[in-house]
């Protein structure tokens, strides 16, 4: 059981993306405090998002944050394979943060415990992994892509699978990708129109930023002790941005006394959130090439296609999907397409890009303050 005098009476460490004021802090110590709860609690995935929530507070990841996030996602991951990159990308930002003469030498070795496990499960899975490609066999391809959802060789295998029976693969990944539930909202009537975009009386759910068609280019963005990959834009960075705390408290980056409603023109009280479609997009993503160096091609058509893949389950209403066109630093903008959607019949009702101007020196910098950019443009 985490004891939360170790969090409260030792201060934070802050990687500094921009000045953290007290109230940050505070903040950041509540959500983490909330976290510690939900774990002991056995509630593994709240506690992952308030985790989130705290690191955002605070401008990133450190090594108590990190202590903990890694406790979580051992925890998960013993329930699905999907988590077992994100633990891994947890390891390593633990690893070159972290000062072992420093840190609590018991809580030190927990993570080591933690890391020699995960070298083990990999070194089986890449048996596993070597015994399918030596056969080819069709049942121990099906057990694999079970056992091992959402892994680095998932596409891979499925391509194989369809090749060898001449079926797709049917793999649910619930809300938000899988290809049961493309459709699922197609046959609904469509409830409002591009007028009603503008009438700040009716509510608006903002569905979160998907990163899928992200790239970020201009510039290395790696540092001396972290190397950024598109494994840990994945797992670490996107998470986080894509973060309720992140988008309603992002105006801090600016020091301005704002919140993402006021960005939509709206009362707190009209502005829904409801993150999840976005959230598995973006974990769900295989094999994503946010580094290249290759612009994707953006237009209405491409927007449509997009929203019709999401499931929204039984929410209606008008919704706000971000679709993150990425970081380009050379033309020094963060770039997003802001999506009105009818969540009842999936209509795209208003689409348009928005550029926000960049500030800062690292990955992290770019994105939240050209997000916040992009907002405050968008208030106008």
């Amino acid at each position: 059981m985490f004891s939360r005098f170790f969090i409260l009476t030792t201060a934070f460490i802050l990687p500094s993306l921009f000045s953290i004021g007290q109230d940050a802090e505070m903040e950041a110590i509540a959500l983490y405090t909330k976290a510690e709860t939900m774990y002991n609690d056995s509630k593994y995935e709240e506690a992952l998002a308030k985790i989130a929530g705290a690191e955002s507070r605070l401008g990133g990841p450190n090594s108590k944050t990190l202590y903990l996030k890694i406790n979580t996602l051992y925890k998960l991951e013993q329930k699905t394979w999907k988590y077992h990159d994100s633990l891994n990308g947890s390891l390593k930002q633990f690893f070159a943060v972290t000062d072992k003469e420093t840190y609590p030498r018991d809580k030190y070795i927990d993570i080591v415990n933690i890391s020699i496990d995960e070298k083990e499960k990999q070194e089986k899975y890449d048996d596993d992994f070597a015994q399918i490609q030596k056969t080819n066999d069709l049942t121990e391809m099906e057990s694999f892509l079970n056992q091992y959802p959402q892994s680095s060789h998932s596409s891979e295998l499925q391509k194989v699978y369809t090749k060898l029976t001449g079926n797709p693969y049917v793999w649910d990944v619930g809300i938000g990708t899988s290809e049961s539930s493309n459709n699922a909202n197609t046959s609904r009537k469509q409830e409002y129109n591009i007028g009603d975009i503008n009438n700040t009386d009716i509510p608006i759910t903002m569905l979160g930023i998907d990163f899928t068609q992200a790239t970020f280019s201009g510039e290395d963005f790696s540092s001396k002790t972290i190397k950024i990959t598109n494994e840990m834009i994945q797992n670490s960075y996107v998470p986080i941005w894509n973060s309720e705390v992140t988008i309603d408290h992002i105006f801090v980056a600016k020091g301005a006394d704002h919140n993402f409603h006021w960005a939509l023109h709206r009362d707190s009280k009209n502005v829904e959130y409801f993150l999840e479609p976005t959230q598995k997009a973006n974990s769900h993503q295989q094999n994503p090439n946010y580094l290249s160096a290759v612009k994707k091609k953006w237009d209405e058509s491409v927007i449509n296609t997009l929203v019709r893949k999401y499931n929204f389950g039984n929410k209606n209403g008008l919704g706000l999907i971000f679709f993150a066109e990425g970081v380009d630093v050379e033309a020094d903008v963060a770039s997003a397409w802001v999506v009105y959607v009818d969540m009842n019949s999936k209509t795209v009702l208003k689409c348009f890009r928005q550029d926000g101007k960049l500030h800062g020196k690292s990955l992290q910098d770019y994105w939240v303050w050209g997000f916040s950019s992009i907002l405050f443009r968008m208030h106008g």
